[in-house]
């Protein structure tokens, strides 16, 4: 048997949209991203400034479901997108619709397996190894947020809706998969 692969996914340098300063008025996270599986590298910190809150509950979300490259509800969803900023429930289901830019990475699932891939690279790993991966970046979010003088509320009455959903989603996901 082979030993394990090494997984890493890591914030680097959170911040707010305007820089590293606090800023109430901002609601959603940003930072740099490092995503590789051994040597096999799909998202580097130089790569870009990512909206970390959205990556991070998408993230969560890859634990029990795919994230395809294509055939989304929403083409412009990266895993690590640009934008994130539009927070509100669409059909019943929360919707954070960005730009089109950011990295996007497939996060497929077969058993216990979780497949990564991009245009050019792909690598497996367990799902043992990327639950607990996942779960590391959302409380690297998390820690910055709580670093940070309370976020909000939104102006309006639809994001703030959104916004509430967003974060009762990121809890019920962390809880879930911490109980695993």
């Amino acid at each position: 048997m082979q030993p394990p692969v090494p997984l890493t996914l890591h914030l680097h340098d959170p911040q707010w949209v305007r820089g590293t300063a606090d800023d109430p008025s901002d609601l959603c996270a940003h930072g740099r991203v490092e995503l590789r599986v051994g040597d096999t590298v799909f998202v580097r910190p130089e790569d870009g400034v990512w909206t970390v809150s959205a990556a991070g509950l998408f993230l969560l979300r890859s634990v029990q479901a795919d994230h395809p490259l294509q055939g989304k509800v929403l083409a412009a969803n990266n895993l690590f997108p640009c934008c994130g900023f539009d927070v509100y429930l669409y059909q019943g289901k929360l919707a954070v619709p960005g730009c089109p830019n950011g990295a996007d990475v497939a996060v497929l699932h077969d058993g216990g397996r979780v497949r990564l891939s991009t245009a050019g690279a792909s690598a497996e790993v367990t799902l043992e190894a990327w639950r607990p991966a996942v779960l590391s970046f959302a409380r690297e979010v998390e820690a910055f947020y709580s670093r940070c003088t309370p976020k909000g509320p939104a102006p309006e009455a639809e994001a703030r809706e959104g916004w509430a959903e967003f974060w009762r989603e990121w809890r019920e996901r962390v809880s879930e998969e911490t109980a695993v």
